[in-house]
C-alpha cells in the first residue's frame, strides 16, 4: 500500500462548523484531515473543480468541495497566501508595493472580482414575479389570468436563459413558479366550481363557536412545528439568496438546508421562548443568524436589500401555500352533503369538522395549514419592522440616502434594547405593523366563506 502523500505545508484550521481540521498541501495534493481519523484529499487535477475563494476584507473564505461534503474557512489572508505558495500556485492575492497601503492594494484587486460574480450580474425581476403570481393563482376567477401570465413568465425565463451556474438561479425559480402555478390553477378550478355549484350552506350556528377556546396540546404541537419549518425556510431562503448575490460563505456553512439543526438555535428557538411563556411574558425567540460576507459582491446595496428580504418573502409564499390548500379543503368539503365546518380560518386554535369519514384527521391537517398561515403571514410582518435586529432594519439602512443611513447604522448596537423597550412598553408600535397582516387574515376569512359557505 503506498504511503500517505506527504505535504510541505501544514497548518490547522477551524471550519464554519466548529471542527478543527488540518490542511497540508504541496504542488500534487491539498490534504485536509481531523483527530478523528478522518481524511479528505484533493488532487491537483481536482483544484479548479473542488478549491474556491473569495476576498473578505482582510480575510479569505476558502471553500473545498469534495462531492460528499463542503467545507469552508475564513481565515486570514496570511495564511491563505500561505497555503498558494505551498501549491506552488501563483498567488491572487497582490503583494503591497512600496509606498501603497496594504488595504489599498487588496481592495485594488477585489474591485475586478466583484464585478465579475458568476451569478448575480444574470438576475432581473421576471423570476420575482413569477414566482409572486403563481402563489396566487389559487385564487378563484382571478386566479387564472394570475396562473397563466406565471406559466408564461416561467417559460420565457426557461427559453431565453442559458443552462449554465450563471443562471441557474434564475431557471431554479422559474421552475418552482411553474409547478405553483399549475397547482394554482387546479385549485382555482375546483374553488370556482364550489363557489357556484356548492349546495346550501350547511353551517350552523353553534353555541360553542362562541367560547373561549384554550390552546390545546395537539394546537400547540401543531404550532410548534409550523413555527420551526417557518424559521428553516426563512434562514434557508437568506443564505440561499446570498450564495445567488455571490458570496458562497452560508452555504459552506451548510446554511442552505431545511435541515433544522442547522437553524436551531438552543437558547433563543427553545429555551427564551419557553422562560417567557413560564413567566406569562410576551414570547418572542430567534433563529441562528445566518452570516453573509456581501462586500465583494456587485451592487452591494441592492444584494444586501435582497438578502434581507429574501426571509419574510419566503414566509409570505408559504402563507400563500397554506392558504391555496385551505381553500382546496375547504371548496372539497362544500361540495360534500351534510358537511359542517367550524373555525377553519379565524384566529382560534381550533378547527371541527363533522359530518364525513376521517374528520380528525382533515381537521388536524386544517389546523396546521391555518396556524402555518397565521404564523407565517405574522413572522413576515414582524420581521419587517425596521428596527434592529429584524431584517426590516437591514433594507432601511440601505435604501436611506448614505448620511442618513450611516447614522441609522449607529443605533444598531443597542437595537435589542429599544426591541425589548418596544415589545414590553409600547406593544401598540408593533400592532401598527402587523395591522396588514390581521386584515389579510381577515381577508382569507371572507374568501373561505365566499368558496365554501363554511
Amino acid at each position: 500500500m503506498d504511503e500517505p502523500t506527504q505535504a510541505t505545508q501544514s497548518q490547522t484550521w477551524t471550519d464554519g462548523q466548529g471542527r478543527s481540521w488540518q490542511i497540508d498541501a504541496d504542488p500534487s495534493v491539498v490534504v485536509l484531515s481531523r483527530d478523528s481519523g478522518e481524511r479528505v484529499e484533493i488532487p491537483q487535477a481536482d483544484w479548479r473543480r473542488a478549491i474556491s475563494f473569495a476576498p473578505s476584507g482582510t480575510r479569505v473564505v476558502i471553500h473545498f468541495d469534495t462531492g460528499m461534503q463542503e467545507i469552508g474557512f475564513l481565515v486570514p489572508m496570511d495564511e491563505a497566501r500561505s497555503l498558494f505558495a505551498a501549491m506552488k500556485q501563483p498567488t491572487p492575492f497582490a503583494a503591497p508595493a512600496a509606498g501603497i497601503p496594504r488595504e489599498a492594494v487588496e481592495r485594488a484587486y477585489q474591485a475586478p472580482r466583484a464585478t465579475g460574480s458568476p451569478l448575480w450580474p444574470k438576475m432581473t425581476a421576471m423570476p420575482i414575479v413569477a414566482i409572486s403570481l403563481a402563489t396566487i393563482a389559487f385564487i378563484p376567477l382571478a386566479g387564472f389570468l394570475f396562473g397563466a401570465v406565471a406559466i408564461g413568465l416561467a417559460i420565457r425565463i426557461r427559453q431565453t436563459s442559458q443552462n449554465n451556474a450563471a443562471h441557474l438561479h434564475m431557471r431554479t425559480i422559474a421552475t418552482i413558479s411553474l409547478y405553483i402555478a399549475i397547482a394554482g390553477l387546479l385549485i382555482s378550478t375546483v374553488a370556482t366550481y364550489a363557489m357556484f355549484n356548492r349546495g346550501p350552506d350547511t353551517h350552523t350556528i353553534d353555541p360553542e363557536m362562541f367560547r373561549d377556546l384554550e390552546w390545546s396540546t395537539g394546537a400547540i404541537i401543531a404550532a410548534i412545528v409550523m413555527i420551526i419549518m417557518a424559521l428553516c425556510f426563512h434562514e434557508a431562503a437568506h443564505a440561499i439568496t446570498a450564495w445567488w448575490c455571490g458570496d458562497g460563505y452560508a452555504k459552506s456553512l451548510g446554511r442552505v438546508t431545511l435541515n433544522p439543526l442547522s437553524h436551531i438555535d438552543p437558547f433563543g428557538t427553545i429555551l427564551l421562548p419557553i422562560f417567557l411563556a413560564s413567566m406569562g411574558s410576551p414570547v418572542f425567540g430567534y433563529a441562528r443568524p445566518v452570516p453573509v460576507q456581501l462586500g465583494n459582491v456587485p451592487n452591494y446595496r441592492r444584494s444586501q436589500i435582497l438578502v434581507s428580504a429574501a426571509g419574510p418573502f419566503s414566509n409570505i409564499l408559504q402563507a400563500a401555500c397554506c392558504l391555496a390548500l385551505i381553500t382546496l379543503i375547504s371548496a372539497v368539503l362544500s361540495l360534500i352533503p351534510d358537511v359542517e365546518v367550524f373555525h377553519l380560518c379565524d384566529l382560534q386554535p381550533f378547527v371541527e369538522i363533522r359530518g364525513i369519514a376521517g374528520a380528525k384527521v382533515i381537521g388536524a391537517a386544517a389546523l396546521m395549514l391555518k396556524l402555518g398561515f397565521a404564523i407565517n403571514l405574522l413572522l413576515a410582518f414582524f420581521n419587517m419592522i425596521p428596527l434592529p435586529p429584524l431584517d426590516g432594519s437591514w433594507i432601511a439602512e440601505q435604501m436611506l440616502p448614505g448620511s442618513m443611513g450611516r447614522f441609522y447604522a449607529t443605533i444598531r448596537p443597542f437595537g435589542m434594547f429599544i426591541f425589548l423597550a418596544m415589545i414590553y412598553w409600547a406593544p401598540e408600535i408593533i400592532g401598527y405593523f402587523l395591522a396588514p397582516a390581521i386584515q389579510i387574515i381577515i381577508w382569507a376569512r371572507e374568501l373561505i366563506y365566499a368558496v365554501s359557505g363554511f
